[in-house]
């Protein structure tokens, strides 16, 4: 998916399966699974965050909480050196970092 179409998706109630460190940990990726949509044809994906930095994790689960994070928004703002992306998980927290490129692709 280009990277201008990966911020018109819903990503609203996308549920953060896992957060990993890929390539000597440069980059950064976050596997996820979107609601049923038209808009996405997969609902496994995985978002791959190039040269990842800045990032910030600020997440508080409730207490006898369990399962994955779940989105509220997911804002992506291009900026001079790449993209800025802020995870908004309501009252659970955000993840936030800075990126040169952002790929979504689908996973099986």
């Amino acid at each position: 998916m280009q990277e201008d179409d990966i911020q018109r998706v819903g990503w609203c109630d996308v549920e953060l399966d896992a957060i990993s460190w890929t390539n000597e940990g440069r980059d950064l990726t976050f596997s996820v699974q979107f609601p049923d949509t038209p808009l996405v044809p997969n609902p496994r994906m995985t978002l791959h965050c190039r040269w990842a930095s800045g990032l910030r994790v600020n997440v508080t689960r409730r207490e006898n909480v369990g399962g994955h994070l779940l989105t509220w928004a997911v804002t992506f703002e291009r900026t001079d050196g790449g993209w800025m992306l802020k995870f908004d998980f309501a009252g659970d927290g955000h993840i936030s970092l800075r990126c040169s490129a952002i790929e979504l692709i689908a996973t099986s």
